[in-house]
Protein backbone atom coordinates (compact mmCIF):
# COMPACT_ATOMS: atom_id res chain seq x y z
CA UNK A 1 0.00 0.00 0.00
CA UNK A 2 2.53 2.47 0.81
CA UNK A 3 4.41 1.55 -2.49
CA UNK A 4 1.24 2.95 -4.47
CA UNK A 5 0.56 6.22 -2.20
CA UNK A 6 4.49 6.96 -2.63
CA UNK A 7 3.90 6.58 -6.62
CA UNK A 8 0.92 8.66 -7.32
CA UNK A 9 2.04 11.30 -4.53
CA UNK A 10 3.33 14.20 -7.10
CA UNK A 11 7.03 14.89 -7.51
CA UNK A 12 8.62 18.26 -6.24
CA UNK A 13 8.67 20.67 -8.93
CA UNK A 14 7.50 24.51 -10.01
CA UNK A 15 4.83 23.58 -12.14
CA UNK A 16 1.82 21.17 -12.24
CA UNK A 17 3.51 20.32 -15.45
CA UNK A 18 6.74 19.45 -14.20
CA UNK A 19 5.21 18.15 -10.85
CA UNK A 20 3.46 15.67 -13.32
CA UNK A 21 5.90 14.69 -15.83
CA UNK A 22 8.11 13.45 -12.44
CA UNK A 23 5.29 11.69 -11.46
CA UNK A 24 3.74 9.73 -14.12
CA UNK A 25 6.54 7.32 -14.92
CA UNK A 26 6.29 6.15 -11.61
CA UNK A 27 1.80 5.24 -12.01
CA UNK A 28 2.92 3.79 -15.20
CA UNK A 29 5.50 1.77 -14.07
CA UNK A 30 2.60 0.01 -11.49
CA UNK A 31 -0.95 -1.05 -12.25
CA UNK A 32 -2.38 -0.76 -8.90
CA UNK A 33 -1.12 2.96 -8.66
CA UNK A 34 -2.42 3.68 -12.10
CA UNK A 35 -5.83 2.36 -10.76
CA UNK A 36 -5.71 4.53 -7.83
CA UNK A 37 -4.78 7.42 -9.84
CA UNK A 38 -7.38 7.03 -12.66
CA UNK A 39 -10.31 6.82 -10.09
CA UNK A 40 -8.60 10.12 -7.95
CA UNK A 41 -8.76 11.79 -11.25
CA UNK A 42 -12.20 10.58 -12.04
CA UNK A 43 -13.77 11.61 -8.54
CA UNK A 44 -11.88 15.12 -9.13
CA UNK A 45 -13.82 15.63 -12.73
CA UNK A 46 -16.62 14.83 -11.47
CA UNK A 47 -16.83 16.63 -8.31
CA UNK A 48 -15.13 19.92 -10.05
CA UNK A 49 -18.03 19.66 -13.04
CA UNK A 50 -20.77 19.09 -10.20
CA UNK A 51 -19.59 22.25 -8.17
CA UNK A 52 -18.91 24.48 -11.67
CA UNK A 53 -14.85 24.69 -9.87
CA UNK A 54 -12.66 26.14 -12.05
CA UNK A 55 -10.97 23.12 -11.66
CA UNK A 56 -12.97 21.23 -13.80
CA UNK A 57 -11.33 23.52 -16.62
CA UNK A 58 -7.59 22.53 -15.30
CA UNK A 59 -8.78 18.83 -16.12
CA UNK A 60 -9.82 19.43 -18.61
CA UNK A 61 -7.16 20.99 -20.63
CA UNK A 62 -4.70 19.13 -18.93
CA UNK A 63 -6.91 15.75 -19.89
CA UNK A 64 -4.53 14.70 -23.59
CA UNK A 65 -1.40 15.13 -21.69
CA UNK A 66 -2.91 12.72 -18.77
CA UNK A 67 -4.37 10.40 -21.16
CA UNK A 68 -1.15 10.79 -23.31
CA UNK A 69 1.55 9.82 -20.46
CA UNK A 70 -1.09 7.07 -18.58
CA UNK A 71 -3.34 5.21 -21.53
CA UNK A 72 -2.81 2.50 -22.70
CA UNK A 73 -1.84 0.33 -19.40
CA UNK A 74 -5.28 -1.39 -19.52
CA UNK A 75 -8.78 -0.13 -17.63
CA UNK A 76 -9.98 0.97 -21.14
CA UNK A 77 -13.34 1.64 -18.94
CA UNK A 78 -12.14 3.74 -16.62
CA UNK A 79 -10.83 5.90 -19.51
CA UNK A 80 -14.03 5.86 -20.90
CA UNK A 81 -15.84 7.09 -18.18
CA UNK A 82 -13.36 9.88 -17.59
CA UNK A 83 -13.32 10.92 -21.58
CA UNK A 84 -17.45 10.86 -21.29
CA UNK A 85 -16.96 13.59 -18.05
CA UNK A 86 -15.65 16.00 -20.45
CA UNK A 87 -18.44 15.73 -22.96
CA UNK A 88 -20.14 18.96 -22.74
CA UNK A 89 -23.69 16.77 -22.32
CA UNK A 90 -22.66 14.72 -19.65
CA UNK A 91 -23.52 15.21 -15.87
Amino acid sequence: MANIVFDVTDELGKTRAIRHNRTYPKVRNNQKALIVKLADRIANVRFSKKQGSHQFDMYKKEHAEFKGALYGLGFEMMWTYLDSLFDETSV
